[in-house]
C-alpha cells in the first residue's frame, strides 16, 4: 500500500486541500492532540496521500488551531464587516479578503454572535409584541432592527432599554415573512394543478369521443 501512496511535502491552497485540513481537525477533535501517528495513519488512509505525524502536528499548531482561537475585533472593522455584508451578503470568502488574518469561519462566526447577542440585549425586559424574532436575514433588512442588531459591544445596556422601534417596522418585517409564505403557498398549489393535470392525463382516465357533425349543428 505504501508504494500506491503519493508522498506530498506541503499543505496547498486548493479545495482539495482545504477539505484535508477540515478533515484532519475532525481527527484531532476525536483522538486528541497528541495522538499524531494514528491521526498521520488515519489522515493518509482518507486522502490517499502520505502524511506524517510531524506533517500533521505542525499543520495544527501553525494554521489550524489558530481559527478557532478568540480574535480582535476592533469597532472600525466590525463597522466594515457589516457594510461589506450589506454588499456581498454571505459571501465569506470573499469579505475575509478585506480582514487579512482573520479565517471566513472567524468572520461569519463574529458577524452572527454580534447580532444574537444583540437581540439578547434589545429583548431582555421587552413586551413580547416588541422582541425582535425571526430569521437572521429578514431582521437585518429593516433599517431601524440593522441598527439594533450592529450595535457595537462597547455600548452599554441603557441604550438597549431606552430604544423604542415603531409599529411600521414591525409591519414591514410581517409583511415580508406573510409574502414569502404566501409565495410558497402558491408553488405548492401549481405542484398540486400540475398532479392534478398529470392524473387527467393518464391513459386509464375515460375519454368520451364527440361527434363532429354535433358540434357543427350547435354552431
Amino acid at each position: 500500500m505504501k508504494d500506491n501512496l503519493k508522498y506530498k511535502k506541503l499543505w496547498s491552497l486548493d479545495v482539495r486541500h482545504i477539505q484535508e485540513d477540515k478533515v484532519l481537525e475532525d481527527y484531532v477533535e476525536l483522538y486528541g492532540r497528541k495522538n499524531w501517528k494514528k491521526i498521520a495513519k488515519k489522515l493518509t488512509l482518507q486522502i490517499s496521500s502520505k502524511r506524517t505525524a510531524k506533517q500533521c502536528r505542525e499543520r495544527w499548531e501553525n494554521k489550524i488551531k489558530f481559527q478557532h482561537a478568540p480574535c480582535f475585533w476592533s469597532e472600525a472593522e466590525e463597522k466594515l464587516l457589516f457594510s461589506l455584508h450589506m454588499t456581498f451578503g454571505n459571501k465569506w470568502a470573499i469579505i475575509s479578503k478585506y480582514f487579512p488574518g482573520k479565517s471566513s469561519n472567524s468572520i461569519k462566526n463574529n458577524f452572527y454572535s454580534t447580532i444574537r447577542r444583540n437581540i439578547r440585549r434589545y429583548n431582555k425586559g421587552k413586551n413580547h409584541d416588541m422582541q425582535l424574532k425571526g430569521p437572521i436575514n429578514k431582521l437585518i433588512k429593516v433599517p431601524e432592527f440593522r441598527e439594533i442588531l450592529t450595535t457595537s459591544k462597547k455600548v452599554g445596556k441603557e441604550y438597549f432599554l431606552s430604544v423604542k422601534l415603531p409599529f411600521e417596522s414591525f409591519a414591514f418585517l410581517d409583511k415580508e415573512t406573510n409574502f414569502e409564505k404566501d409565495l410558497q403557498a402558491e408553488n405548492e398549489i401549481s405542484n398540486d394543478d400540475l398532479e392534478l393535470f398529470l392524473a387527467f392525463d393518464d391513459e386509464s382516465f375515460p375519454r368520451f369521443e364527440v361527434n363532429r357533425y354535433e358540434i357543427e349543428e350547435f354552431s
